[in-house]
């Protein structure tokens, strides 16, 4: 069987338990509560850097809601099965930011369309993938820790800190600006933060296993075999013998 069958195989098997031991419930409280934000603060009849703080709002709301990813108290019992932690790992996120992935595009062409197409939905987009993938990667790296089974509760003052602390930046490292001249550099901005998130994930979702294996494969054998008695007879067996001799030499005490 190939690699590919042999982890499509796997997925297939680890779906159903992973969906029934993944936290769902922060994620479509974030749905609901972004849904009753548009829809007290109509974007159609706010002014333009009204409606882009509230597409930003609607972005945190639905990263609080995938930081529930990491939630699960049988982690420890999946981890014997022989998928890698990257693959679980990898599977346990998709299958919660697909949703919010699909309920951000909704939430965002409503709003583009109540305000005519003004909206900047590929800008606002990487500003939400990157927040999201910071809250992944921490959760992720807290996971990793034993007896910590629920990471994602962990996440909610990370992202305070990042949402309240990021608009305060100064004007050179600014993110979070307006359109306008900085526009363009402060997305470059972004786009460095999340190809660093993203690489901090990876290395969180390291299977350790992987590097045993690899130090053990790289070990050389030992030339001969030795045997301890209980006397501290060391014995080395290492080819044959004349005939008539114990297929043995000792080296320690006699």
């Amino acid at each position: 069987m190939s690699t590919a069958a042999a982890r499509t195989r796997q997925a297939r098997l680890l779906l159903r338990p992973t969906l029934r031991a993944l936290r769902w419930q922060p994620l479509p409280v974030a749905v609901l509560a972004a849904v009753l934000l548009l829809w007290w603060r109509d974007p159609a009849r706010a002014d333009p850097p009204a409606v882009l703080w509230e597409v930003r709002v609607v972005g945190v709301l639905l990263a609080a809601g995938v930081a529930g990813a990491f939630d699960d108290h049988t982690r420890a019992t999946l981890s014997a099965v022989p998928a890698p932690l990257r693959f679980r790992s990898g599977l346990r996120v998709l299958l919660v930011v697909a949703p919010a992935a699909a309920a951000w595009a909704v939430l965002v062409s409503w709003v583009d369309a109540r305000v005519a197409g003004a909206l900047p939905s590929l800008a606002l987009t990487l500003e939400a993938a990157t927040v999201t993938a910071v809250v992944v990667a921490f959760v992720a790296s807290l996971a990793v820790r034993p007896g910590l089974p629920d990471p994602g509760v962990a996440a909610g003052p990370v992202l305070a800190g990042f949402v309240f602390g990021v608009p305060g930046l100064p004007a050179p490292v600014a993110l979070t600006t307006l359109p306008g001249p900085g526009w363009e550099s402060a997305h470059l901005r972004w786009t460095a933060v999340l190809v660093v998130s993203v690489a901090v994930l990876a290395v969180a979702v390291r299977d350790p296993a992987a590097s045993l294996r690899r130090q053990r494969q790289g070990s050389e054998d030992p030339p001969s075999e030795l045997l301890v008695t209980d006397d501290l007879d060391v014995r080395v067996v290492d080819g044959e013998a004349p005939a008539g001799q114990p297929h043995h030499r000792a080296v320690g005490h006699p």
